[in-house]
């Protein structure tokens, strides 16, 4: 765990000089990624997981534009993730937005968002996201497993079947 992060601190301060050294940007995206995410994962506290997802933000928010989409949504995801760990679960559902406003077909984020509907009881809003998602991606798996069983949850068992036929097809 010592040498991943101490590989963690180099990338850190490679993304910021690469960020201050490249007049685009040119791999920030990635860095803050690897930055954020897995030192994230490899910390020991909350605190310390905040802070390294901090560094990500700001790398992707200094790469701007240049920064692809999937890796702002990988720090997006991570942020998410950290503050549905938390006391409030609540407190992702902004993170989740943005991530659904930069890939509305994001699944994940789609999933966690139904997940936070269900948990606040708001069963029949998170079917209706679930089938505006299955309008766009009518072949994921994870998205017509999670229609079936919200469906079975609001006690629609024919139509709960039908779904699954249509996975297990």
């Amino acid at each position: 765990v010592f040498l991943l992060r101490a590989e963690l601190e180099h990338l850190a301060e490679e993304a910021e000089l690469l960020f201050r050294g490249a007049p685009h940007g040119v791999h920030v995206g990635e860095r803050a990624h690897r930055v954020g995410v897995l030192g994230g994962e490899l910390t020991e506290g909350r605190n310390q997981t905040a802070t390294f997802l901090d560094r990500a933000e700001e790398l992707v928010r200094k790469g701007g534009t240049n920064v692809p989409i999937d890796e702002r949504v990988d720090v997006l995801l991570a942020r998410a993730a950290h503050a549905r760990s938390g006391a409030n679960f609540r407190d992702a559902i902004p993170s989740y937005d943005k991530v659904l406003g930069l890939d509305p077909d994001n699944v994940r984020a789609t999933l966690a968002r139904v997940e936070l509907y269900s948990e606040a009881n708001l069963k029949e809003t998170a079917l209706a996201l679930l089938e505006r998602a299955l309008s766009r991606r009518p072949k994921s798996v994870a998205l017509l497993r999670a229609t079936a069983s919200s469906l079975e949850e609001l006690s629609r068992t024919s139509e709960a079947e039908a779904v699954e036929d249509r996975y297990a097809a």
